[in-house]
């Protein structure tokens, strides 16, 4: 019984670890790479709307900027990331109808992702703050996936060595019957070295 849990509590750390290590190899070698310089297109500017999520207790979560635009029905999306970095209120004190140079880093199938935003000769949000935004991004998840690499990494290596010298898992508790159990291994092996 105690085996099978053991392999099971081993199994889950074991796909925590891998799953922690394979994202932190994603992001870290995504930090290396240059961004593509985007497209830069002309459009005309009809409305822009701030959406802000909330969590259960009022905190905002994050907030995005989605701007419409005459020619696509795609919104041209300020992403969460890069929203502290452009002065969206400035995007609402532009009149409709006027022409808007926008940096164009991806479609997406129900959007366009801005990195680069322009009236005139106002920046709204220009394409080298989109990139320290993501590089400020992908740090911070580097930062959170080595963090809980290294717990689940310890947890592994910590059920291995309370099982095979303690007689217990940790993931399930310590019951009793694990105490009891221990109590016997530990006197068996006073008694085999007496």
């Amino acid at each position: 019984m105690y085996k099978r849990l053991f392999i099971f509590q081993i199994a889950i750390y074991s796909v925590l670890v891998g799953v922690c290590f394979f994202f932190l190899i994603l992001v870290t070698v995504s930090l290396g790479k240059t961004a593509a310089e985007p497209q830069y297109r002309e459009y005309t500017l009809l409305s822009s709307e701030t959406k802000t999520f909330y969590n259960g207790s009022n905190h905002v979560l994050f907030p995005i900027c989605d701007v419409y635009v005459q020619e696509t029905d795609k919104p041209l999306n300020i992403d969460s990331v890069t929203f502290r970095y452009a002065d969206t209120g400035a995007i609402g004190m532009i009149p409709s109808g006027e022409t808007i140079t926008v940096g164009i880093q991806k479609e997406k199938s129900s959007e366009f992702e801005v990195s680069s935003l322009t009236y005139g000769d106002k920046t709204i949000l220009s394409f080298k703050d989109y990139l320290k935004a993501h590089r400020r991004n992908k740090l911070l998840g580097i930062a959170a996936l080595s963090v809980f690499s290294l717990i689940f990494s310890t947890y592994l290596v910590r059920s291995v060595i309370c099982y095979v010298k303690k007689g217990y898992l940790i993931m399930f508790g310590r019951s009793k019957q694990d105490t009891e159990t221990a109590a016997q291994t530990k006197k068996r092996t006073k008694d085999r070295e007496g």
